[in-house]
């Protein structure tokens, strides 16, 4: 039975007259009286609520004894309250009589007590032994405390508040306050406490609180509680605690990779990006590391791998360009952290080389005037592509086109072909021009075109 609580219903003890008829069984006045707590005796006056129920005291005059608001009466533990027997005389054999006790706990223990039933029978009087075990009531303790995201090694900045209540008439005291897993407290009025009644309003209160702190020690759902140890009957009570450890991103450098431009088919050298790790716990890079098209990943010590706080891996890549233009392209992460997937901005610019011509300029010396003369140029494609050529051509005058495998032609990767020049002076005089080239060597869906020029020289002689 909790501390200032009553046995409902009471204990009926039931009184039967074994005389024969005739022969009066008289009682006098029947009283109970505790007699001890734990085995120890138990003075007949006792404080009564307050801080310190069932403390021994000597009277209602006694002032000091009962601490907390408590008040000395005689001891109320066992208690009559109705009685069909006292002071009554049964004649008729078999004749029954009541007696109903109430059991009122003072204090956490055993109480013994008698029932001293006084008559005229040879054995008066008659005891009955009593006894009633009295257990501290209930502690309220507040609901489970839920906290925030907290980065895995740090500690929440959130501090949540557990509280403990004592709903009972007569004090309790708590012993301890204990948290587990990865939880912490910060502030705790409640360790070796006393809390008073409920409704007290001056020490002990009837409430004290611990503030409670979460360090993951690992990324997902960590769970614990705080155990509340005291001389209340739910001893000892959890508060159940939870939260989620986290992980920052890992971080980059560079933060993205330029590799400028690149002839078609032909490959960059491989530019790394180291991965950081900046957390107080691990990062496990729980996939491949991917890239988009145009990309190739050489070297990777991050997939499939646990980096540790503060430890770093590298992954390398190239970029082959497949057309000319910008290419922007992902480098793509999978790990443990918050995100998930981390991406590094890739970029570089496909481009073809110009073609070369053999020989350049191309001079035909000194020819006789009015005879022609023929000097072919050969164009090579240096690039890892086929390379188209659109025309060829020279300002009306001296020099002419004798001949061109390369307009409209599409020259495979390190193919050539061939363009003759005839130059035909006219007088005996200096002539200077120049062969365009027209080609598809620019940037851009389709490529632009570029513009090549040769030099000519030659004299009439």
């Amino acid at each position: 039975m909790n501390w200032g609580t009553t046995t409902a219903p009471p204990r009926i003890v039931t009184v039967v007259n074994n005389n024969p008829s005739g022969l009066p069984l008289t009682f006098g006045q029947i009283f109970a009286t505790t007699t001890s707590l734990n085995s120890a005796p138990v003075n007949i006056y006792a404080c009564a609520v307050g801080s310190n129920p069932g403390a021994s005291c000597t009277g209602p005059g006694d002032t000091t004894s009962c601490t907390g608001g408590g008040t000395c009466s005689l001891n109320p533990n066992f208690e009559l309250t109705s009685d069909t027997c006292s002071n009554n005389t049964f004649t008729t054999n078999g004749a029954t009589c009541t007696v109903d006790l109430d059991f009122t706990a003072t204090a956490v223990g055993t109480f013994t007590g008698t029932l001293t039933m006084p008559s005229n029978a040879s054995d008066s009087p008659h005891i009955v032994t009593l006894s009633g075990t009295g257990e501290a009531g209930l502690i309220a303790l507040s609901a489970s405390q839920a906290f925030p995201n907290t980065l895995v090694g740090h500690t929440s900045a959130t501090v949540k508040t557990a509280t403990l209540k004592n709903p009972n008439k007569v004090a309790l005291t708590v012993y301890s306050v204990t948290p587990s897993g990865d939880f912490g407290t910060v502030s705790d009025t409640c360790s070796g406490a006393i809390l008073g009644p409920v409704g007290s309003v001056s020490p002990p209160l009837p409430s004290c609180t611990v503030g409670v702190t979460f360090t993951p020690t690992a990324q997902g759902t960590r769970t614990g509680s705080l155990q509340i140890t005291s001389n209340a009957s739910n001893s000892p009570a959890t508060i159940a605690l939870q939260g989620p450890g986290t992980l920052s991103a890992p971080t980059f450098s560079p933060a993205s990779l330029a590799f400028g431009a690149q002839a078609l088919g032909t490959v960059y050298a491989a530019k790394s990006v180291t991965v950081t790790n900046p957390n107080l716990g691990p990062i496990n890079f729980t996939g491949t590391a991917a890239v988009t098209s145009g990309y190739n990943i050489v070297s990777d010590t991050c997939s499939g791998n646990i980096i540790l706080a503060g430890n770093t891996c590298t992954i390398g890549v190239t970029f082959t360009p497949a057309a000319t233009g910008s290419d922007p392209g992902i480098l793509s992460i999978y790990d443990n952290a918050a995100t998930g997937t981390q991406k590094v901005g890739l970029s570089g610019t496909g481009s073809l080389i110009v073609p070369t011509f053999s020989p350049k300029p191309l001079a035909f010396g000194k020819v006789t005037v009015g005879v022609p003369k023929t000097l072919p140029i050969t164009v090579t494609n240096p690039n890892a592509v086929s390379l188209g050529f659109i025309s060829a051509t020279i300002p009306t005058g001296a020099y002419t086109v004798a001949s061109d495998t390369c307009s409209g032609n599409s020259i495979g990767a390190g193919g050539t072909c061939t363009i003759s020049v005839t130059f035909t002076p006219t007088s005996k005089i200096a002539f200077s021009a120049t062969l365009s080239v027209v080609d598809d060597a620019g940037t851009g869906t389709p490529p632009a075109t570029t513009t090549q020029v040769v030099s000519l020289t030659g004299t009439g002689n």
